[in-house]
């Protein structure tokens, strides 16, 4: 796995840029790297993107250097471990409502251990 793009700049104070796809191609993932972005936002919340789709597209980002982040359609603990096994570097939960909400956002994407 590659670093996480986004974050680097971030923590060094800088802007990363990004931008969603809305649109059912992976190439389209490549150029946004090839422009020059630094993200995907990789949308499944207004889409009817398949995992398989999202997994192509996560390949994609990889494959140009950029940061694939996933904004998944809810805040379902097994996808998002799924999307997060297939490379995904970043999660969006829509609609994350109050302090339980939000705890349960947190554990959605942390692995069990031990």
């Amino acid at each position: 796995m590659q670093p996480n793009r986004v974050k680097k700049l971030t923590r060094e104070g800088k802007l990363a840029r990004g931008t969603y796809v809305s649109l059912a191609d992976p190439q389209v993932v490549e150029i946004i790297g090839l422009a020059g972005f630094d993200a995907a936002f990789i949308d499944m919340e207004h889409t009817s993107f398949e995992l398989g789709l999202i997994e192509r597209m996560i390949t994609a980002a990889e494959l140009v250097g950029i940061t694939p982040i996933v904004r998944v359609p809810d805040n379902d603990e097994k996808l998002i471990l799924r999307i997060l096994d297939m490379g995904a570097q970043g999660i969006i939960i829509p609609h994350v409502d109050g302090v339980y909400g939000a705890r349960q956002a947190v554990a959605a994407v942390r692995y069990a251990c031990c």
